[in-house]
């Protein structure tokens, strides 16, 4: 008989945790619901306040303005081709283009007719300016009145072929300040003050090289769009007639609402920080003082908003898994790098397509409701600073807002509506993923409601790097790419 105990029962093995693509954050339509309301509530807001702005932009419009930068740079480039030897005959088409609306277009317009077609033409052109804008019922305010009286003197010592005498200083900061660029070429040349002139028709030369040498540009980068949109297309026809797993963008993982819950708190905790900076800036007079801290409070609350990207932690999902999950794991920096040149390119193709949605959309608005402010960016008032706001304005724009911007829509919202969309099937869960994830990029920006389809098209194209290749890398630098381009033409443009 054996003396030796009998071993002890062995405990149940416990099941194994599951895996992350079995488990998911505790989610239900509340938290669903809850986290889309957040992000509509915030959205509207800032759509509202675009509106508001444009309105009061218009409101404060109703006296004389200067003329709007798109009849400046017509007009300039027209004379930097007349410089340049091209016909008078062949840019009438372009003179012609010119639809003058108010009295300070319609005078700009006789003023360039001066200058291309001769004297005779320029007085011509004044005189039907004359009984177009000028109503017996309605007279003309007084600062119109006085402008009218300048340029006709101007225009008819041109054409007696004297040298006018020199304009007051109030009538030369007038001529000035309504009628940017036009005033001072016709008051150069009535003055017959040649350095002036050749100093200014040399600027519109210059222009007209760089608007040249950006078109290429954008040539180039059209055509190697349209090749790389063709080729992208073939690949995934290839890939899904393979039936392959997914392309870049794995979508396994269960997540729930953690990430429109994201976005949500993102959204209000970046709006949050602006608004607070940008009134501490104005109670303070930190701002007027030293311009360069506006841009550098911008900064800080972009890169401060991304604490948000805690609250997955807070729900449940770990650290190598939001990382994994939005894009930002290790790749070849290198090739990502190469893939953002090559989806800056498609952006371009598809870029045109917003253009013309853009154009047809504010033709519609202004049938409605009258012209519309044209669409600007802030930051455009920015570029002729100094060179540390020169400085602040690229690091904002071609750094800190691809990151933090694709991490956020391409990283966050867009994997969210992906994993929600998913069993439709992959073109439809792509489209709508993409077309949701661009208009809301789109409708935060600044630039108005017009201005909707063009950024729309651009985060559409990211939306495509983000799904070939799963990092964030990509998107990243086409958007950067992108900043980088349009940031320096408008820089060169108001040098």
């Amino acid at each position: 008989m054996s003396l030796t105990p009998p071993s002890p029962p062995t405990p149940p093995i416990a099941p194994p945790p599951p895996l992350l693509s079995e488990q998911s954050p505790p989610s239900s339509p509340v938290t669903h619901f809850f986290g889309w309301l957040l992000t509509a509530v915030v959205v509207s807001t800032i759509c509202l306040l675009t509106l508001i702005g444009s309105k009061m932009a218009g409101a404060t419009g109703a006296g004389p303005q200067p003329l709007n930068a798109e009849y400046v740079l017509t007009g300039e480039v027209i004379i930097g081709a007349h410089q340049l030897g091209v016909d008078a005959a062949l840019l009438q088409p372009q003179m012609a283009s010119l639809m003058p609306e108010t009295l300070e277009e319609g005078l700009a317009k006789a003023i360039l007719a001066e200058v291309i077609l001769g004297p005779e033409a320029g007085v011509k052109s004044l005189e039907s300016v004359e009984i177009t804008f000028q109503d017996p019922l309605v007279p003309l305010s007084e600062d119109l009145e006085a402008l009218l009286d300048v340029v006709s003197q101007l225009m008819f010592a041109r054409a007696s072929g004297e040298p006018c005498d020199p304009l007051t200083q109030e009538a030369s900061e007038l001529l000035g300040g309504l009628l940017p660029f036009y005033g001072p070429l016709l008051e150069a040349q009535a003055t017959d003050d040649q350095a002036a002139f050749e100093q200014m028709a040399s600027s519109c030369v210059q222009l007209l090289v760089i608007l040249l040498g950006f078109g290429l540009w954008y040539l180039i980068a059209f055509l190697s769009g349209i090749a790389g949109l063709i080729c992208i297309a073939i690949g995934v026809v290839v890939h899904n007639e393979k039936k392959k797993p997914a392309l870049g963008l794995e979508l396994s993982a269960r997540t729930g609402s953690v990430y429109i819950e994201t976005f949500g708190l993102w959204l209000l905790a970046f709006f949050g920080l602006s608004f607070l900076l940008e009134f501490t800036m104005l109670s303070t007079g930190w701002g007027e003082s030293v311009p360069e801290l506006n841009l550098l409070g911008s900064l800080i609350a972009m890169f401060a908003s991304l604490f948000t990207l805690y609250w997955p932690r807070l729900r449940g999902i770990t650290s190598a898994q939001v990382i994994s999950q939005l894009g930002l794991n290790r790749v070849n920096v290198f090739k990502e790098t190469l893939w953002g040149c090559v989806i800056y390119t498609t952006a371009i193709p598809i870029l045109l397509v917003g253009l013309g949605l853009s154009s047809l959309l504010v033709w519609i608005i202004e049938a409605f409701f009258g012209t519309q402010p044209a669409p600007s960016h802030p930051v455009t008032e920015m570029l002729a600073g100094s060179t540390v706001n020169l400085v602040l304005v690229y690091v904002l724009a071609c750094v800190a807002a691809p990151i933090v911007e694709e991490i956020m829509f391409r990283g966050v919202l867009y994997r969210y509506l992906r994993e929600l969309s998913k069993s439709s099937g992959f073109l439809i869960s792509f489209l709508f993923s993409a077309l949701i994830s661009s208009f809301i990029f789109a409708a935060i920006h600044p630039q108005g409601i017009g201005f909707i389809p063009i950024l729309g098209a651009l985060a559409f194209a990211f939306c495509i790097g983000r799904e070939l290749r799963g990092s964030l890398i990509a998107p990243i630098v086409a958007h950067g790419l992108n900043n980088l381009v349009t940031v320096t033409l408008g820089m060169l443009l108001l040098a």
